[in-house]
Parts: structure tokens; sequence; C-alpha cells
């Protein structure tokens, strides 16, 4: 069964994969093209609580084969040569003055937050230097690296590890 991600699953840069809704394999294969999950993409909150809106996902190879709900959105980055890449991308939507900006832009709408279209009103502290850009990522990047690692360390553990 396939994870179908919903706005709560996604919390500290990570997808729960162990989400109690799944779907089906053929479920799976209908929306697969449409949503063209891939590693690099960053997953946003943009509707339910206003303590999930702005929460953030990265991509990771562990994390394609899933379905996400409408509540989310899916950013990728185009290739380009001004050193801007999903993980400084990951970086200024998590910072303070971004999430405020996140915050200020959400509305209520009966029983659920929004923040829609306006996303695009956000302004995000892109740094001029590029070596400074590239430093980011490459931080942020070997923190998704050790966390992807960490995953697979938990999910390859079995009662038979410690084993001799």
């Amino acid at each position: 069964s396939i994870p179908f991600i919903r706005t709560s699953d996604i919390n500290n840069w990570e997808i729960n994969l162990d989400s109690h809704k799944k779907t089906s394999e053929e479920v799976y294969n209908q929306f697969k093209a449409k949503q063209n999950i891939e590693v690099g993409d960053i997953l946003l909150v943009k509707d339910g609580g206003p303590n999930l809106i702005g929460r953030t996902a990265y991509i990771t190879e562990l994390d394609t084969r899933i379905i996400i709900q409408s509540h989310i959105f899916q950013i990728k980055i185009l290739e380009n040569r001004e050193n801007i890449d999903s993980y400084l991308i990951l970086h200024l939507l998590n910072l303070d003055i971004v999430q405020k900006q996140i915050r200020a832009i959400t509305f209520v709408q009966g029983t659920i937050s929004t923040i829609g279209n306006r996303i695009l009103d956000v302004k995000l502290p892109l740094p001029t230097d590029l070596s400074k850009r590239i430093n980011i990522s490459n931080y942020i990047n070997e923190i998704i690296k050790n966390k992807t690692e960490t995953r697979k360390k938990i999910h390859n553990l079995s009662l038979n590890s410690f084993d001799d």
C-alpha cells in the first residue's frame, strides 16, 4: 500500500511514511504522473490548522512512492545558473522572517485556515552573494543526507539486528 500524505504527516523537513492513511497501487498509478513526486521537491502545507501551515518536507529517495493531498503545495526548483536549489529554498522557507509572512497571509475559511495563492506574495531573503548560496545549500544538503541515513537505519532495524 502507498502512503497518502496529509498535512499532519509533514514535520521537521520530513514526511511521516508511517501514516495510517494508505491508498492502493491502482490509485497511486492513476496519480503518479500527475503528481510527479521527485527527489528534491519541497512540500509546503497550505491549508489546515494554523499550527500546520508553512511546515515543509524535502522529498528524498525514500519518499517518492507517495500520494499527497490537495492541501499541500509541491515546489519544484527549475535548473538555473543562480545557485538556487531546493536545499537553499528549503532553508529560506523555514526562516522566522518567512514563517511570519506565511502566518500573516493565512486566513480562516470556515473551519480551515489557508494561504492559497497568496504564497506568491511571500518574499524570500535570497542572499545576493552566490558563494553564500552554495554554502547554505551544502550545509542543508548535509543535514538532509544525515536525516535520510538515520531514517534508513531505523527502517532497517529488526529484532535480529544485534544477534551475533
